[in-house]
């Protein structure tokens, strides 16, 4: 090997000694951010609409449904919501530590999931920004602070709510419920307003 071969790996052999570390933290770091950006923004395009799982008509304008989305709307709704809802409190335990229990973990994040569906019933746009822009803000703060704990300890955590899973169980049930009483309004209402059976039914 040459000599000015061999100076060159030794060059970058150096380089990496000295900033590897701080080259593979921007990396995780990067991948976590848009690995966390991009799972938000699944859930949140699903979660804050008010016909979930719907489609649209040929000028894509107008969300329309029918029998097959409308048992899809039912069977995935509470599947879509728990997992929002976990979402929100990994971000919550990820952020907080022990500086939150998990019965405030636990109400705040089936909280923020009761209003977005609440919100999706009066402004599809209110919807959007509290489902979105929550767990964004979460990552913002963390990002400010800089003072987390690690993604593993934030897991085992996650698995202390089994010691309360009467309250999630509960908490659950309740915004289940609230959403589906929250559908049969909005469908009676618009059937009393047209007679003909609602294409938007879902």
């Amino acid at each position: 090997m040459l000599p000015l071969q061999q100076d060159a790996i030794g060059q970058a052999t150096t380089f990496w000694e000295r900033n590897g570390d701080a080259v593979e933290s921007l990396g995780v770091y990067a991948g976590g951010i848009l690995a966390y950006a991009l799972i938000v923004n699944l859930f949140y395009q699903h979660i804050s609409k008010r016909v979930m799982f719907a489609g649209k008509t040929v000028d894509g304008r107008v969300r329309v449904g029918g029998p097959a989305r409308g048992f899809l709307y039912l069977m995935l709704f509470p599947l879509v919501s728990f997992l929002f809802f976990l979402l929100l409190s990994l971000s919550l335990l990820f952020l907080g530590g022990d500086q939150q229990t998990p019965q405030q973990v636990i109400t705040l994040s089936f909280a923020v999931v009761a209003a977005v569906r609440i919100a999706a019933y009066f402004s599809e746009a209110t919807s959007h920004d509290v489902a979105k822009m929550l767990p964004l803000g979460l990552l913002g703060v963390i990002l400010v602070q800089a003072e987390f704990q690690s993604i593993t300890e934030s897991v085992r955590q996650l698995g202390d709510f089994f010691d309360h899973a009467d309250l999630v169980a509960l908490y659950f049930a309740v915004v289940v419920v609230l959403e589906y009483v929250l559908r049969s309004v909005y469908l009676l209402l618009h059937l009393s307003r047209n007679p003909r059976p609602p294409r938007a039914a879902s």
